[in-house]
């Protein structure tokens, strides 16, 4: 094979490819064939590879670039529609959090109060045990159902943690997935 047919069935097999990338390449490989002009088509051929190796090379570069420049765009698409969309979901996402605080506020008072409630309702059921035994034992149950109260408001505050947990997984996968 000649240094010609070599360019000739290099520049077929590229021949789809956008121009300007077709003759950046093509450039390249003449340029490389002319200074090796002192090797032998085989030495070219061993160094570089068949022109059906350097074609596929220049495919996968010329895709790879297009990947990168269509991910470059996206990026930009997606900043300019975050500036753009910005006065309704920076106020809204502050909304969210505030609710949340209030929330988890909240639920933090409550455990506390029932859990102040339990022991009170328990201990005066206990004492009252000797006392009024029908007393004692409304005492003892109102405790006792304050606890389940307990109990309800942290598998509440539990499960919204997960949520929260799952929504933020379920974000940043699709993140990186762009």
């Amino acid at each position: 094979m000649t240094r010609e047919e070599y360019i000739r069935e290099l520049r077929a097999r590229i021949a789809h490819l956008p121009k300007e990338e077709r003759e950046a390449a093509m450039s390249y490989y003449v340029e490389y064939l002319e200074d090796a002009a002192d090797k032998s088509m085989e030495e070219i051929i061993m160094e570089l590879g068949t022109p059906r190796d350097v074609a596929e090379r220049i495919i996968a570069d010329c895709a790879q670039s297009r990947k990168e420049q269509n991910s470059e765009s996206a990026g930009c698409l997606v900043g300019l529609l975050a500036a753009l969309t910005s006065p309704i979901w920076l106020p809204l996402l502050f909304v969210i959090g505030l609710v949340g605080f209030i929330f988890l506020f909240v639920a933090c008072i409550l455990i506390f109060v029932f859990g102040v409630l339990a022991v009170t309702f328990v201990g005066v059921g206990l004492w009252l045990m000797f006392v009024y035994p029908p007393t004692a034992l409304v005492m003892v149950g109102a405790g006792l159902i304050c606890a389940a109260l307990i109990i309800l408001c942290v598998m509440m505050f539990v499960g919204v943690g997960s949520a929260v947990k799952l929504i933020k997984n379920t974000i940043h996968s699709r993140r990186q997935q762009i």
